[in-house]
């Protein structure tokens, strides 16, 4: 549902009314008061409210000249029953019956506490409300009509009784990623190096909630052969103590394309290359990634969930497209829990499945601080809908596309919104997998089958054995990463350096 998720900071500004013939615009009395203007955004807000407490905002006003015009409303929505719901808020639909409005003159409001240009609201819960997630609309308007100028949705996560005996677990997945660095003359460029930086900056000052990270090789070993890099780096390298690293290819490959050319000895050389280099570029001594866990996301089939089970990745992580569908007999807490799936008869693993609308929240620009609460939110509603779930526990996949640009506001607000959330634990996807108990299913263990992704365009075998016959003394390997785009196959080769 990534439209639900995909706000910017909506401006609904007065316009003006057509006037005088073939309805050209008629001028402003000289001399009359221009309509107030402005933008609002999220700069902080309460990841959760217990019993007693306020629900706290933080806003920022801009392009506002005269605060007497304006004002700030806070209204806050009846308590959401579903997640389809939830979701639909997001986007100011759905919002029910209002509970309480309110209202702040601007030029009353405290500024500045949060940051230069900030306004501090603090709005008690509903009266009677019980637990639960609320949305809460966040309106600058103008104070002579009320007309809205600028709004956002957040939500108030309300927790009136402690203690929660079983929060929801979610395991963060998030990228280090770039498109490849090397190129075809020996030099490398990296093309998201701020965000790379973000993301360094942003795990490392927050450095006690848990989070697992998916790098891919190639980008480590640029970012350590320019300054910038090094120092993005070695905050990374700060950062992945008592979180989980996950193993993976050197760069990013189509494992079935790759299987399916007979190049199996090329998709080991990936591998171990990738395993390499993280040890080297990012671990202490003797520390190696996590050869276990696997997420999915290049394509995948039988054959190379089978093979990946052969080199010992028993614990999968899936996207809902390559899973067969649930039965609807499922209930909302085995909805949430690790399952088997099956590849070949005799190759089972333990799965997770990545919660797609989780993931839709990671979305590039608009108001990064309110994305980051939206998904604290969504993340909480999944624990309401099985408080304190008694036999055992659920856990939850959030997996950032490879494609998504980090920025430290939207990081710094999801990781402090978890860190001593009652309802929100982060966790390793290893501690997932290891403390969340198996899917049942009428009493019986939920066993999922393996949906094969597209068949993308083969490999040229040929190609690359003869690469890799004629290779110099310099190189070891070649890496080969084929992308889809518009119907056409483009393969671009990664050398490897011998080290």
């Amino acid at each position: 549902m990534a439209a639900a998720i995909v706000l910017g900071l909506v401006s609904l500004g007065a316009a003006s009314a057509p006037g005088g013939p073939a309805g050209q615009e008629q001028n402003p009395a000289v001399g009359a008061p221009a309509a107030p203007a402005g933008a609002l955004s999220l700069v902080t807000q309460s990841a959760f409210v217990r019993a007693t407490e306020n629900f706290i905002l933080c806003v920022r006003v801009d392009g506002v000249t005269d605060p007497s015009q304006v004002e700030l409303a806070v209204t806050t929505y009846a308590r959401i029953e579903n997640r389809t719901n939830f979701l639909r808020t997001i986007e100011g639909k759905n919002l029910r019956s209002s509970l309480d409005v309110r209202r702040f003159p601007l030029e009353r409001v405290q500024v500045g506490v949060c940051g230069t240009g900030s306004f501090l609201l603090s709005v008690p819960p509903p009266a009677r409300a019980s637990a639960g997630v609320y949305p809460v609309r966040v309106e600058l308007r103008r104070a002579d009509d009320t007309a809205v100028i600028s709004s956002f949705v957040t939500h108030l996560v309300y927790v009136p009784t402690l203690p929660v005996t079983q929060p929801i677990n979610v395991a963060v997945v998030l990228p280090v990623h770039d498109t490849p660095a090397l190129q075809p003359g020996g030099a490398r460029h990296l093309r998201r190096l701020t965000d790379l930086g973000a993301l360094a900056g942003a795990l490392e000052s927050v450095p006690d909630v848990p989070i697992v990270l998916d790098p891919t090789p190639e980008t480590l070993e640029a970012m350590a052969t320019s300054d910038p890099g090094k120092e993005a780096l070695a905050s990374l390298r700060n950062a992945v103590r008592n979180r989980q690293l996950l193993a993976g290819p050197y760069v990013p490959v189509d494992l079935p394309a790759l299987l399916g050319a007979q190049l199996t000895d090329e998709a080991s050389a990936q591998l171990t290359a990738g395993s390499d280099v993280m040890a080297q570029r990012f671990l202490a001594e003797g520390q190696r990634p996590d050869p276990r866990t696997w997420v999915v996301r290049d394509p995948v089939d039988q054959e190379s969930l089978t093979d990946l089970r052969g080199r010992g990745f028993d614990r999968v992580v899936l996207p809902p497209a390559n899973l067969s569908p649930l039965r609807d007999s499922v209930d909302a807490a085995n909805r949430a829990r690790p399952f088997t799936v099956e590849a070949r008869p005799g190759s089972r693993q333990t799965a997770f499945e990545a919660d797609a609308d989780l993931t839709a929240h990671f979305v590039d620009g608009g108001d990064e601080v309110l994305h980051a609460h939206q998904l604290l939110a969504d993340l909480a509603f999944i624990y309401f809908e099985v408080p304190n779930e008694p036999t055992g526990g659920r856990g939850v996949v959030a997996v950032a596309p490879r494609t998504w640009h980090p920025t430290s506001a939207f990081l710094r607000a999801l990781l402090l919104g978890m860190r001593g959330n009652p309802v929100v634990n982060a966790v390793t996807l290893d501690a997932l997998f290891t403390t969340v108990p198996a899917a049942v299913d009428r009493r019986k263990p939920i066993q999922r089958t393996l949906v094969p992704s597209p068949r993308s365009t083969a490999y040229p075998a040929r190609a690359v054995k003869a690469a890799r016959l004629s290779e110099r003394p310099a190189f070891r390997s070649i890496a080969m990463s084929l992308e889809r785009r518009r119907r056409a196959a483009r393969i671009t080769c990664c050398w490897i350096r011998r080290r």
